[in-house]
Protein backbone atom coordinates (compact mmCIF):
# COMPACT_ATOMS: atom_id res chain seq x y z
CA UNK A 1 0.00 0.00 0.00
CA UNK A 2 1.29 2.96 -1.13
CA UNK A 3 1.79 6.25 1.92
CA UNK A 4 1.48 9.63 1.50
CA UNK A 5 4.98 10.49 0.64
CA UNK A 6 4.93 8.32 -2.11
CA UNK A 7 1.49 9.57 -3.40
CA UNK A 8 3.01 12.99 -3.00
CA UNK A 9 6.18 11.79 -4.57
CA UNK A 10 4.12 10.57 -7.72
CA UNK A 11 2.15 14.01 -8.11
CA UNK A 12 5.15 15.68 -8.21
CA UNK A 13 6.49 13.80 -10.86
CA UNK A 14 3.54 13.93 -12.81
CA UNK A 15 3.49 17.28 -12.89
CA UNK A 16 6.85 17.33 -13.76
CA UNK A 17 5.66 15.31 -16.80
CA UNK A 18 2.96 17.61 -17.82
CA UNK A 19 5.17 20.45 -17.59
CA UNK A 20 8.53 19.28 -19.43
CA UNK A 21 8.10 16.17 -21.30
CA UNK A 22 8.18 16.27 -25.10
CA UNK A 23 6.05 12.92 -25.68
CA UNK A 24 2.79 14.34 -26.01
CA UNK A 25 1.34 10.88 -25.01
CA UNK A 26 3.35 11.54 -22.21
CA UNK A 27 1.77 14.57 -20.95
CA UNK A 28 -1.40 13.34 -21.94
CA UNK A 29 -1.66 10.42 -19.53
CA UNK A 30 0.19 12.55 -16.54
CA UNK A 31 -2.48 14.89 -17.30
CA UNK A 32 -5.56 12.19 -16.77
CA UNK A 33 -3.53 10.62 -13.78
CA UNK A 34 -3.48 14.28 -12.27
CA UNK A 35 -7.48 14.90 -12.70
CA UNK A 36 -8.46 11.59 -11.29
CA UNK A 37 -6.06 11.28 -8.43
CA UNK A 38 -7.62 14.33 -7.30
CA UNK A 39 -4.85 16.49 -5.37
CA UNK A 40 -5.64 20.22 -5.76
CA UNK A 41 -1.91 20.81 -6.23
CA UNK A 42 -2.07 19.61 -10.02
CA UNK A 43 -4.97 22.21 -10.68
CA UNK A 44 -2.06 25.22 -11.65
CA UNK A 45 -0.32 23.00 -14.12
CA UNK A 46 -3.30 21.55 -15.65
CA UNK A 47 -4.84 24.99 -16.15
CA UNK A 48 -1.30 25.88 -17.86
CA UNK A 49 -1.83 22.83 -20.13
CA UNK A 50 -4.81 23.57 -20.95
CA UNK A 51 -4.36 27.01 -22.29
CA UNK A 52 -1.35 26.54 -23.61
CA UNK A 53 -0.38 22.83 -24.82
CA UNK A 54 0.43 22.46 -28.43
CA UNK A 55 -1.23 19.31 -28.38
CA UNK A 56 -5.07 19.16 -28.48
CA UNK A 57 -4.76 15.89 -27.04
CA UNK A 58 -3.12 17.27 -24.02
CA UNK A 59 -5.66 20.08 -23.56
CA UNK A 60 -8.38 17.77 -23.91
CA UNK A 61 -6.72 15.83 -21.18
CA UNK A 62 -6.44 18.89 -19.40
CA UNK A 63 -10.13 19.87 -19.46
CA UNK A 64 -11.19 16.68 -18.59
CA UNK A 65 -8.97 16.80 -15.30
CA UNK A 66 -9.73 20.15 -14.43
CA UNK A 67 -13.56 19.12 -14.47
CA UNK A 68 -12.54 16.27 -12.50
CA UNK A 69 -11.68 18.73 -9.39
CA UNK A 70 -14.52 20.65 -10.32
CA UNK A 71 -16.59 17.01 -9.72
CA UNK A 72 -14.79 16.70 -6.16
CA UNK A 73 -15.55 20.40 -5.21
CA UNK A 74 -19.13 19.58 -5.70
CA UNK A 75 -18.47 15.89 -3.55
CA UNK A 76 -17.41 17.96 -0.90
CA UNK A 77 -20.63 19.96 -0.74
CA UNK A 78 -23.12 17.20 -1.25
CA UNK A 79 -20.91 14.66 1.01
CA UNK A 80 -17.80 15.69 2.73
CA UNK A 81 -17.25 12.24 4.42
CA UNK A 82 -17.69 10.26 1.19
CA UNK A 83 -15.44 12.88 -0.46
CA UNK A 84 -13.16 12.86 1.67
CA UNK A 85 -13.27 8.78 1.86
CA UNK A 86 -12.35 8.94 -2.19
CA UNK A 87 -9.39 10.86 -1.31
CA UNK A 88 -7.76 8.86 1.03
CA UNK A 89 -8.16 5.76 -1.28
CA UNK A 90 -6.49 7.44 -4.25
CA UNK A 91 -3.56 8.92 -2.12
CA UNK A 92 -2.93 5.53 0.41
CA UNK A 93 -4.83 2.65 -1.66
CA UNK A 94 -3.53 3.33 -4.97
CA UNK A 95 -7.18 3.74 -6.06
CA UNK A 96 -8.01 6.60 -8.69
CA UNK A 97 -11.37 7.57 -9.05
CA UNK A 98 -13.34 6.28 -12.15
CA UNK A 99 -13.62 8.66 -15.06
CA UNK A 100 -16.69 11.02 -15.15
CA UNK A 101 -18.51 12.77 -17.70
CA UNK A 102 -18.72 15.97 -17.94
CA UNK A 103 -20.02 18.99 -19.90
CA UNK A 104 -17.25 20.27 -21.82
CA UNK A 105 -16.99 24.25 -20.79
CA UNK A 106 -15.86 27.30 -22.59
CA UNK A 107 -12.33 28.69 -21.25
CA UNK A 108 -14.57 31.57 -19.35
CA UNK A 109 -16.56 28.91 -17.51
CA UNK A 110 -13.64 27.03 -16.99
CA UNK A 111 -11.74 29.44 -15.26
CA UNK A 112 -14.72 30.18 -13.36
CA UNK A 113 -14.35 26.67 -11.72
CA UNK A 114 -10.98 26.74 -11.23
CA UNK A 115 -12.10 30.17 -8.96
CA UNK A 116 -13.97 27.79 -6.93
CA UNK A 117 -11.31 25.15 -7.03
CA UNK A 118 -9.04 27.62 -5.45
CA UNK A 119 -11.54 27.72 -2.60
CA UNK A 120 -11.36 23.71 -2.62
CA UNK A 121 -7.43 23.87 -2.73
CA UNK A 122 -7.71 25.91 0.83
CA UNK A 123 -9.77 23.51 2.43
CA UNK A 124 -7.33 21.00 1.15
CA UNK A 125 -4.46 21.90 2.39
CA UNK A 126 -6.06 21.89 5.95
CA UNK A 127 -8.46 19.05 6.08
CA UNK A 128 -6.83 16.48 3.79
CA UNK A 129 -3.05 15.90 5.22
CA UNK A 130 -3.97 15.28 9.10
CA UNK A 131 -7.17 13.06 7.50
CA UNK A 132 -4.90 10.80 5.43
CA UNK A 133 -2.25 10.40 8.01
CA UNK A 134 -4.23 9.52 10.66
CA UNK A 135 -5.98 7.24 8.57
CA UNK A 136 -2.09 5.18 7.49
CA UNK A 137 -2.12 4.64 10.91
CA UNK A 138 -4.28 1.68 10.58
CA UNK A 139 -7.83 2.83 11.41
CA UNK A 140 -10.61 1.68 10.70
CA UNK A 141 -11.45 2.42 7.37
CA UNK A 142 -15.03 3.08 5.85
CA UNK A 143 -16.16 1.42 3.21
CA UNK A 144 -17.50 3.64 0.35
CA UNK A 145 -21.09 3.28 -1.04
CA UNK A 146 -21.16 3.83 -4.57
CA UNK A 147 -24.36 5.25 -6.04
CA UNK A 148 -26.71 2.94 -8.04
CA UNK A 149 -26.58 5.71 -10.80
CA UNK A 150 -24.63 8.51 -11.26
CA UNK A 151 -26.14 11.97 -11.96
CA UNK A 152 -26.80 12.60 -15.21
CA UNK A 153 -24.04 15.43 -16.69
CA UNK A 154 -23.59 16.96 -20.00
CA UNK A 155 -27.54 17.58 -20.82
CA UNK A 156 -28.26 20.64 -22.90
CA UNK A 157 -30.56 22.79 -21.25
CA UNK A 158 -33.04 24.89 -22.86
CA UNK A 159 -31.80 28.14 -24.06
CA UNK A 160 -33.62 31.12 -26.14
CA UNK A 161 -32.66 31.97 -29.53
CA UNK A 162 -30.37 34.54 -29.28
CA UNK A 163 -27.99 32.25 -27.08
CA UNK A 164 -28.25 29.46 -29.28
CA UNK A 165 -27.41 31.31 -32.39
CA UNK A 166 -24.46 33.00 -30.39
CA UNK A 167 -23.43 29.87 -29.16
CA UNK A 168 -23.57 28.13 -32.84
CA UNK A 169 -21.85 31.70 -34.47
CA UNK A 170 -19.02 30.77 -32.02
CA UNK A 171 -18.55 27.30 -32.56
CA UNK A 172 -18.95 28.11 -36.90
CA UNK A 173 -16.17 31.15 -35.80
CA UNK A 174 -13.89 28.31 -34.41
CA UNK A 175 -14.32 25.48 -37.19
CA UNK A 176 -14.02 28.45 -39.87
CA UNK A 177 -10.86 29.69 -37.99
CA UNK A 178 -9.40 25.76 -37.87
CA UNK A 179 -10.21 24.87 -41.27
CA UNK A 180 -8.21 27.97 -42.57
CA UNK A 181 -4.86 27.21 -40.66
CA UNK A 182 -4.95 23.60 -41.45
CA UNK A 183 -5.77 24.82 -45.29
CA UNK A 184 -2.47 26.75 -44.72
CA UNK A 185 -0.81 24.24 -43.95
CA UNK A 186 -1.83 22.10 -46.84
CA UNK A 187 -1.01 24.44 -49.31
CA UNK A 188 2.53 25.00 -48.10
CA UNK A 189 3.10 21.07 -48.47
CA UNK A 190 1.62 21.16 -52.03
CA UNK A 191 3.65 24.00 -52.71
CA UNK A 192 6.98 22.05 -52.29
CA UNK A 193 7.20 22.98 -48.85
CA UNK A 194 6.92 21.34 -45.11
CA UNK A 195 4.47 21.32 -42.53
CA UNK A 196 4.26 23.71 -39.47
CA UNK A 197 4.05 21.76 -36.47
CA UNK A 198 4.17 24.23 -33.97
CA UNK A 199 0.81 25.38 -35.24
CA UNK A 200 -1.99 24.70 -32.47
CA UNK A 201 -5.74 23.88 -33.35
CA UNK A 202 -8.45 24.22 -31.07
CA UNK A 203 -10.49 21.37 -29.72
CA UNK A 204 -13.95 21.43 -31.04
CA UNK A 205 -16.82 19.98 -28.89
CA UNK A 206 -20.03 19.08 -30.98
CA UNK A 207 -22.71 21.30 -30.58
CA UNK A 208 -25.55 19.81 -28.66
CA UNK A 209 -29.55 21.09 -28.28
CA UNK A 210 -31.95 20.07 -25.65
CA UNK A 211 -34.87 18.34 -26.91
CA UNK A 212 -37.38 21.35 -26.47
CA UNK A 213 -35.00 23.34 -28.39
CA UNK A 214 -34.39 20.79 -31.10
CA UNK A 215 -38.08 20.87 -31.83
CA UNK A 216 -38.72 24.78 -31.22
CA UNK A 217 -35.97 25.93 -33.82
CA UNK A 218 -35.17 23.12 -36.32
CA UNK A 219 -33.79 25.72 -38.52
CA UNK A 220 -30.88 25.88 -35.69
CA UNK A 221 -31.00 22.17 -35.28
CA UNK A 222 -30.19 21.27 -38.90
CA UNK A 223 -27.42 24.36 -38.33
CA UNK A 224 -25.73 22.30 -35.77
CA UNK A 225 -26.12 19.32 -36.87
CA UNK A 226 -23.94 20.77 -40.21
CA UNK A 227 -21.64 21.78 -37.80
CA UNK A 228 -20.99 18.74 -36.27
CA UNK A 229 -20.74 17.10 -39.60
CA UNK A 230 -18.26 20.05 -40.84
CA UNK A 231 -16.11 19.33 -37.42
CA UNK A 232 -16.03 15.92 -38.34
CA UNK A 233 -14.96 16.14 -41.63
CA UNK A 234 -12.37 18.59 -40.56
CA UNK A 235 -11.04 15.94 -38.11
CA UNK A 236 -10.72 13.55 -40.41
CA UNK A 237 -8.61 15.96 -42.83
CA UNK A 238 -6.43 16.99 -39.87
CA UNK A 239 -5.30 13.11 -39.55
CA UNK A 240 -2.91 13.64 -42.23
CA UNK A 241 -1.54 16.42 -40.40
CA UNK A 242 -1.25 14.76 -36.62
CA UNK A 243 0.13 11.38 -38.57
CA UNK A 244 3.71 14.21 -39.51
CA UNK A 245 3.27 16.06 -36.80
CA UNK A 246 1.83 13.60 -33.72
CA UNK A 247 3.11 10.49 -34.70
CA UNK A 248 6.27 11.37 -36.64
CA UNK A 249 5.61 9.62 -39.81
CA UNK A 250 7.01 10.27 -43.16
CA UNK A 251 3.84 11.26 -45.52
CA UNK A 252 4.70 11.88 -49.09
CA UNK A 253 3.13 15.32 -50.54
CA UNK A 254 0.53 13.21 -53.07
CA UNK A 255 -0.92 12.41 -50.06
CA UNK A 256 -2.08 15.60 -49.13
CA UNK A 257 -4.56 16.03 -52.06
CA UNK A 258 -7.38 14.57 -50.55
CA UNK A 259 -7.35 15.75 -47.31
CA UNK A 260 -6.84 19.12 -48.66
CA UNK A 261 -9.98 18.63 -50.65
CA UNK A 262 -11.96 18.01 -47.07
CA UNK A 263 -10.91 21.30 -45.81
CA UNK A 264 -11.89 23.15 -48.78
CA UNK A 265 -15.32 21.55 -48.68
CA UNK A 266 -15.33 22.23 -44.85
CA UNK A 267 -14.60 25.89 -46.06
CA UNK A 268 -17.03 25.40 -48.76
CA UNK A 269 -19.92 24.51 -46.12
CA UNK A 270 -19.16 27.45 -43.75
CA UNK A 271 -21.12 30.21 -45.46
CA UNK A 272 -24.56 28.23 -46.17
CA UNK A 273 -24.75 27.50 -42.45
CA UNK A 274 -23.66 31.45 -41.79
CA UNK A 275 -26.84 32.18 -44.03
CA UNK A 276 -29.16 30.00 -41.38
CA UNK A 277 -27.68 31.73 -38.54
CA UNK A 278 -28.59 35.22 -39.65
CA UNK A 279 -32.32 34.37 -40.39
CA UNK A 280 -34.55 36.53 -38.99
CA UNK A 281 -35.99 34.90 -35.83
CA UNK A 282 -39.10 33.55 -35.45
CA UNK A 283 -41.75 36.61 -33.06
CA UNK A 284 -44.64 36.48 -31.11
CA UNK A 285 -47.42 38.42 -33.13
CA UNK A 286 -49.57 39.47 -30.55
CA UNK A 287 -49.92 42.97 -30.24
CA UNK A 288 -48.63 45.01 -27.18
CA UNK A 289 -49.14 48.78 -26.12
CA UNK A 290 -45.17 49.06 -26.25
CA UNK A 291 -45.61 47.54 -30.18
CA UNK A 292 -47.65 50.06 -30.70
CA UNK A 293 -45.52 53.24 -30.10
CA UNK A 294 -42.52 51.54 -31.56
CA UNK A 295 -41.89 52.90 -34.91
CA UNK A 296 -40.68 49.47 -37.87
CA UNK A 297 -37.45 49.34 -38.43
CA UNK A 298 -36.85 49.12 -42.10
CA UNK A 299 -33.77 46.84 -43.27
CA UNK A 300 -31.01 47.85 -44.36
CA UNK A 301 -30.58 47.25 -48.39
CA UNK A 302 -27.97 46.62 -49.64
CA UNK A 303 -26.36 47.23 -53.24
CA UNK A 304 -25.38 43.83 -54.64
CA UNK A 305 -23.76 45.25 -58.23
CA UNK A 306 -20.37 44.70 -56.79
CA UNK A 307 -20.87 41.28 -55.50
CA UNK A 308 -22.55 40.67 -58.72
CA UNK A 309 -19.11 41.81 -60.75
CA UNK A 310 -17.07 39.31 -57.99
CA UNK A 311 -19.25 36.42 -58.55
CA UNK A 312 -19.23 36.56 -61.95
CA UNK A 313 -15.52 37.50 -62.83
CA UNK A 314 -14.46 34.57 -60.26
CA UNK A 315 -16.72 32.28 -62.27
CA UNK A 316 -14.87 33.50 -65.50
CA UNK A 317 -11.57 32.80 -63.93
CA UNK A 318 -12.47 29.13 -63.36
CA UNK A 319 -14.55 28.55 -66.64
CA UNK A 320 -11.62 29.61 -68.24
CA UNK A 321 -8.67 27.69 -66.38
CA UNK A 322 -11.21 24.50 -67.26
CA UNK A 323 -11.70 25.41 -70.99
CA UNK A 324 -10.56 22.72 -73.79
CA UNK A 325 -7.07 24.33 -74.01
CA UNK A 326 -7.49 25.99 -70.36
CA UNK A 327 -4.34 25.06 -68.22
CA UNK A 328 -6.28 22.89 -66.02
CA UNK A 329 -7.50 20.64 -68.91
CA UNK A 330 -3.98 20.33 -70.49
CA UNK A 331 -2.70 20.18 -67.54
CA UNK A 332 -4.88 17.33 -66.55
CA UNK A 333 -4.40 15.63 -70.47
CA UNK A 334 -0.89 15.81 -70.19
CA UNK A 335 -0.49 13.99 -66.50
CA UNK A 336 -3.18 11.57 -68.03
CA UNK A 337 -1.02 10.74 -71.17
CA UNK A 338 2.48 10.79 -69.49
CA UNK A 339 1.78 7.24 -68.17
CA UNK A 340 1.58 5.56 -71.59
CA UNK A 341 3.12 8.29 -74.25
CA UNK A 342 5.57 9.75 -72.01
CA UNK A 343 6.69 13.27 -72.59
CA UNK A 344 5.28 14.73 -75.45
CA UNK A 345 3.20 17.11 -73.40
CA UNK A 346 6.22 18.84 -72.21
CA UNK A 347 6.65 20.57 -75.87
CA UNK A 348 3.77 22.55 -74.88
CA UNK A 349 4.11 23.76 -71.39
CA UNK A 350 2.54 27.21 -70.32
CA UNK A 351 4.41 30.26 -68.85
CA UNK A 352 2.28 30.24 -65.13
CA UNK A 353 2.89 34.02 -64.64
CA UNK A 354 0.99 35.07 -67.90
CA UNK A 355 -1.59 31.99 -68.57
CA UNK A 356 -2.86 31.58 -64.54
CA UNK A 357 -4.09 34.48 -63.32
CA UNK A 358 -2.38 36.20 -60.37
CA UNK A 359 -4.84 35.35 -56.95
CA UNK A 360 -8.25 37.21 -56.70
CA UNK A 361 -8.47 40.22 -54.03
CA UNK A 362 -11.31 41.66 -52.87
CA UNK A 363 -11.65 44.96 -50.76
CA UNK A 364 -11.57 44.91 -46.88
CA UNK A 365 -14.93 47.03 -47.10
CA UNK A 366 -16.74 44.25 -49.59
CA UNK A 367 -15.03 41.48 -47.94
CA UNK A 368 -17.43 42.67 -44.77
CA UNK A 369 -20.72 43.60 -46.47
CA UNK A 370 -21.01 40.42 -48.48
CA UNK A 371 -20.76 37.23 -46.38
CA UNK A 372 -18.90 34.39 -48.08
CA UNK A 373 -17.87 36.39 -50.97
CA UNK A 374 -13.99 36.51 -49.18
CA UNK A 375 -14.74 32.58 -48.70
CA UNK A 376 -15.36 32.01 -52.47
CA UNK A 377 -12.26 34.08 -53.43
CA UNK A 378 -9.96 31.80 -50.85
CA UNK A 379 -11.23 28.65 -52.70
CA UNK A 380 -10.40 30.15 -56.08
CA UNK A 381 -7.53 31.28 -55.18
CA UNK A 382 -6.72 27.79 -53.57
CA UNK A 383 -7.44 26.63 -56.92
CA UNK A 384 -4.92 28.80 -59.05
CA UNK A 385 -1.90 28.51 -56.58
CA UNK A 386 -2.81 24.75 -56.68
CA UNK A 387 -2.76 24.59 -60.96
CA UNK A 388 0.75 27.04 -61.09
CA UNK A 389 2.43 24.30 -58.55
CA UNK A 390 1.04 21.12 -60.48
CA UNK A 391 2.35 22.87 -63.47
CA UNK A 392 5.79 23.73 -62.22
CA UNK A 393 6.06 19.99 -61.20
CA UNK A 394 5.32 18.74 -65.04
CA UNK A 395 7.93 20.88 -65.87
CA UNK A 396 10.35 19.70 -63.37
CA UNK A 397 8.80 16.03 -64.38
CA UNK A 398 10.10 16.95 -68.01
CA UNK A 399 13.67 18.11 -67.13
CA UNK A 400 14.06 14.73 -65.39
CA UNK A 401 12.12 12.58 -68.14
CA UNK A 402 10.23 11.22 -65.15
CA UNK A 403 6.83 11.92 -66.29
CA UNK A 404 6.09 8.55 -66.17
CA UNK A 405 6.45 7.44 -63.06
CA UNK A 406 5.28 11.21 -61.55
CA UNK A 407 2.10 10.82 -63.60
CA UNK A 408 0.49 9.15 -60.23
CA UNK A 409 1.55 12.20 -57.85
CA UNK A 410 0.40 14.94 -60.98
CA UNK A 411 -2.82 13.17 -61.56
CA UNK A 412 -3.73 13.75 -57.34
CA UNK A 413 -2.92 17.25 -57.97
CA UNK A 414 -4.87 18.20 -60.51
CA UNK A 415 -7.33 16.26 -58.67
CA UNK A 416 -7.18 18.64 -55.84
CA UNK A 417 -7.46 21.57 -58.25
CA UNK A 418 -10.46 20.12 -59.35
CA UNK A 419 -12.03 19.76 -56.09
CA UNK A 420 -10.87 23.39 -55.07
CA UNK A 421 -12.54 24.65 -58.01
CA UNK A 422 -15.68 22.83 -57.99
CA UNK A 423 -16.16 23.68 -54.29
CA UNK A 424 -15.27 27.04 -55.32
CA UNK A 425 -18.45 26.95 -57.84
CA UNK A 426 -20.56 25.80 -55.62
CA UNK A 427 -20.08 28.54 -52.99
CA UNK A 428 -20.51 30.87 -55.83
CA UNK A 429 -24.20 29.53 -57.09
CA UNK A 430 -24.82 29.83 -53.18
CA UNK A 431 -24.19 33.59 -53.07
CA UNK A 432 -25.86 34.08 -56.69
CA UNK A 433 -29.20 31.76 -55.32
CA UNK A 434 -29.25 35.00 -52.46
CA UNK A 435 -29.20 38.17 -54.92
Amino acid sequence: MPDLETFEAEVKAKIKLLASSKDATVRRQAAEWLGEAGDPTAITSLASAYKSDKDARVRDAARYSLGMFRKLEQALEDDNDAAMQTLEDIALKGKIGRRLGFPTRSLVKIELGLLLSALLVAALAFVLPPMLRSGSGGGTQQTITQPTSAPQSGVPVDKDRPTLVSDLTGALTLLSANATKLQAQYQGVLGGGSLTCTETFDSLDPVQLSSNNTRDFPDLATAAQDINNAQQALAEAKATYDRVCEQEQEVPAAEFGAPMAGVVAVLQSIPTIQQTLSGVAPVDSTPTAEAAVVPEVQPTTIDTTALRNHLTSLQTIIDNMNAARGPYTLLNQFWTESGTTGTEGCGQLINVNTDIPANYTISTEDAQTYAGLSLAADVVNTGLQLLRQGWESFAASCSRNTTGPDSVTGLQFTQSVKTAFDSATSQINVLKSGL
